[in-house]
């Protein structure tokens, strides 16, 4: 299947919105108006004038910055440059302040900060952004981002004209998507930290196994060394050494048992051990892949994965349940 066609106008004109009448402020003596748009100014004010005196001494745009540090050209950020503007590197807690907010609205050095952060030239997404896709609606609260997405994706573009029952195909493709993805649902329901743990725990279990056989086996090495004393030392010395041998028994009996079971257990618990190790490589690589933080569990990629799925599968669901209506009442 080839790349699906997106018309841009098209989308645009469904979810960008609407932009709200700017404040007008009246200047006395005059019937017209002065139109004024606010900057937002979310650093701290001493930050800002800091961030303004430089920039304004570097005389590089923000744009032409961004390419220079690509191409490390030093003709453009000359020694001094970089020297400078090393005093501007943004703090974490500014780029999180203002990555944020709504770029439009942002001050000179609240856009300094944002060029230099991945959202400002982000061709990718974040995991966390998934479940917003059924969130976003169009302009006229009929469908969602979602939905006009799977009708994209299948080569079809939606008509909003007539209402949500018109806005995907008759057989989306990401329907078999959903179904391929059946072991994610599952993943998600599952702890990496529980298994650790659980598998910390059956490892105690088995070392007080062997510490119990262990006692038993000098329990019995102990025995027969007190039924050879007592049957030397006394004429009822057979009676001892019978009832040592009924105890002798039922000690073998034991140690055969649990050893056999102790032997068992111990070959499971090493391979889940193995395979809770093996997860660990596997969420690590999986982190990589999505770009996500080394504090992101993998519950929560899962989870995230999981909820897109049900938001995908309620999609089609309602899509159907629209067409089937739709094709009654013809």
């Amino acid at each position: 299947m080839g790349e699906p066609s997106f018309d841009m106008q098209r989308f645009e004109s469904l979810f960008v919105a609407k932009e709200p009448a700017k404040p007008t402020v009246m200047v006395r003596g005059s019937s017209s108006s002065v139109v004024g748009s606010a900057q937002a100014s979310l650093l701290d004010p001493k930050r800002s004038n800091h961030f303004g005196i430089i920039l304004k001494q570097v005389k590089v745009s923000l744009e032409e910055m961004r390419r220079a540090v690509v191409a490390l050209d030093e003709k453009v950020l000359t020694p001094d440059a970089v020297a400078a503007l090393q005093k501007c590197v943004p703090l974490p807690e500014e780029i999180e302040l203002v990555s944020a907010a709504d770029p439009a609205a942002l001050g000179f050095a609240e856009k300094f900060v944002l060029q230099g952060s991945f959202r400002a030239g982000a061709e990718g997404f974040r995991l966390e952004c998934l479940p917003r896709l059924a969130e976003l609606k169009t302009n006229d609260h009929r469908s969602s981002l979602l939905q006009y997405a799977l009708a994209v994706h299948g080569g079809q573009e939606p008509d909003t004209t007539k209402g949500p029952a018109d806005f995907l195909p008759v057989q989306p493709p990401l329907t078999s998507f959903a179904d391929k993805c059946k072991s994610v649902r599952a993943a998600a329901k599952l702890s990496l930290e529980n298994v650790n743990e659980e598998v910390a725990r059956l490892k105690a279990g088995l070392s007080k196994i062997e510490a119990e056989l262990e006692h038993f086996r000098e329990q019995a090495r102990a025995a027969h060394v007190d039924a050879k004393a007592k049957a030397a030392a006394s004429v009822e010395g057979g009676v001892a050494v019978l009832s040592a041998r009924e105890e002798a028994l039922a000690r073998d009996q034991y140690l055969q048992v649990m050893g056999s079971f102790r032997d068992g257990a111990t070959a499971q618990v090493e391979e889940l051990g193995c395979a809770a190790l093996r997860m660990e490589e596997m969420h690590k690589v999986l982190r990589s892949f999505f770009a996500e933080e080394s504090k992101t569990s993998i519950e929560e990629i899962f989870s995230r994965w999981a909820t897109f799925l049900g938001q995908v599968d309620a999609a089609v669901a309602h899509h159907n349940e629209d067409r089937a209506k739709a094709a009654k009442v013809k």
